[in-house]
């Protein structure tokens, strides 16, 4: 009898470990999927560019007017939170794989646009993405430190 609670014993903290090691492997992957959904994104939106001499306004999606940006978050515009890219650049926007809008967690995807008044109007033209990653640091592709606990990638002409 000794034995066999010995052995539920070690298989329970066998199974715990997994367990924890799987938690760690599912977050890796929802990493690495926000890692190519915003390269995605980007390849798109300069596609966008390219064929129109912009990129697209956040007036058009007009779902965090305090911030101007465009959100995935649930509740906004899931699929198309940049109105303009589907269908002819992207089939459909992705979302954040856990897509989450609270005070804690936040794990959505943020599309901000600038468009200043300028002499030289496409060096006016800039445009941000704010993602959050769960295993990793933060990654910053942009000139300045910018996003706060956000990982951000910048395009355009800065």
């Amino acid at each position: 009898m000794l034995e066999l609670l010995v052995v539920v014993a070690i298989m329970g903290l066998i199974s715990s470990i997994a367990f924890v090691s799987m938690q760690h492997a599912r977050a890796e992957a929802r990493d690495a999927k926000r890692v190519a959904d915003i390269s995605a994104i980007r390849n798109a939106l300069e596609l966008y560019y390219h064929d129109y001499g912009v990129y697209p306004d956040y007036h058009l999606c007009n779902n965090l007017p305090a911030v101007s940006a465009c959100n995935s978050a649930p509740g906004f515009q899931p699929g198309n939170w940049i109105p303009s890219l589907v269908p002819k650049y992207m089939p459909t926007l992705p979302n954040d794989p856990l897509n989450i809008l609270d005070n804690e967690t936040n794990q959505h995807y943020i599309y901000l646009y600038n468009r200043w008044e300028a002499s030289d109007e496409a060096a006016s033209q800039k445009y941000f993405i704010m993602y959050r990653l769960e295993t990793k640091p933060k990654i910053n592709e942009c000139p300045d430190e910018w996003g706060g606990t956000w990982s951000t990638i910048c395009g355009g002409r800065f």
